[in-house]
């Protein structure tokens, strides 16, 4: 009996729950400052005394990106779903919050695939094996705003017109 229960037991689904409940008892990774600098963590938008926002940090398709660790996140397939499991919103007080995850689309699984096998490399987010340069960026960026990724350096600031995604509807007014 025992015999048919190890033959029969899902070692990949026992495997990912045991990662998940890890990543819920872990604490945030702590960041020196240099590391600091290439995450979202420490490069902000400048925001003028006004409240405008004057200069924005945005990934562009030739940033270099990589997984801030290995250690801090899972990609766990749920119920045909695709969630990234993470550590990077855990608060500083065992489980005060509900499991931190990041849903993935199919069409994206390459690409987080392609995160983990490159670490600790860098791979610039038009590289990543997504179909087009919109949804690339669209995925490095939700990565990126939930702590995931770093930079190979710090983004540069750029004017809230130079951004990526930013329809220029202006043009249709005159």
């Amino acid at each position: 009996m025992l015999h048919d229960l190890v033959e029969n037991m899902d070692y990949d689904a026992a495997v990912d729950e045991f990662a998940a409940v890890k990543l819920h008892d872990d604490l945030p990774l702590y960041l020196t400052d240099g590391v600091k600098k290439c995450t979202v963590f420490g490069n902000r938008n400048t925001i003028d005394p006004d409240g405008k926002v004057s200069k924005v940090v945005q990934l562009q398709l030739d940033s270099k990106v990589s997984l801030l660790q290995l250690n801090i996140c899972r990609l766990v397939k749920e119920d045909e779903r695709y969630l990234l499991y993470h550590s990077m919103s855990n608060s500083l007080e065992y489980h005060e919050r509900d499991r931190e995850f990041l849903e993935v689309p199919e069409d994206n699984i390459e690409a987080v695939r392609r995160l983990f096998h490159s670490y600790p490399n860098y791979v610039k987010v038009a590289d990543l094996p997504i179909d087009d340069d919109e949804a690339k960026w669209s995925f490095a960026n939700t990565l990126w705003e939930n702590g995931l990724l770093k930079t190979d350096k710090p983004l540069l600031k750029i004017s809230p017109e130079e951004m990526v995604g930013d329809d220029d509807d202006d043009d249709d007014e005159d």
